[in-house]
């Protein structure tokens, strides 16, 4: 059963970033991260302006792609606002070409990460911090 946090308005049981309110508002299902099964969440559908009930409305991912790994219990959509909050979901929607920039003080190592092989050209930048790619070489 759900736990009391997950059951109130303000609970998100399916981790896609909408309070129960928000998804009965949107008419999406609270226990389902991606109601229209088309791979992009619902939050970050609403966050973007495409239907999370309609698997044709896919949402347009901004360049640059905003990476904040603080972000969390929210939205992401990848633009300044809404962040996403792992290196893996901005590479894995990210546009070839296009420029994955990283929120924060951080240093970053983007080795083993992303969970899969990277097959199109991206640019990391990382303000007041550092992206090691690898092997070492920043």
């Amino acid at each position: 059963g759900l736990t009391e946090e997950e059951a109130g308005i303000d609970g998100d049981p399916d981790n896609d970033g909408l309070s129960n309110l928000e998804e009965a508002t949107a008419n999406t299902n609270p226990m389902n991260p991606d109601s229209d099964a088309d791979t992009f969440d619902d939050g970050m559908e609403v966050v973007l302006g495409s239907n999370p009930n309609n698997a044709a409305s896919k949402p347009t991912i901004p360049n640059p792609v905003y990476v904040d790994f603080g972000a969390d219990n929210m939205p992401h959509g990848g633009n300044l606002n809404f962040p996403f909050a792992t290196l893996d979901d901005a590479v894995r929607h990210a546009a070839p070409g296009a420029t994955i920039r990283i929120k924060g003080d951080v240093d970053i190592l983007a080795g083993p990460i992303p969970a899969g092989a990277v097959s199109k050209q991206l640019t990391i930048e990382a303000f007041n911090g550092a992206v090691t790619v690898g092997n070492g070489v920043q």
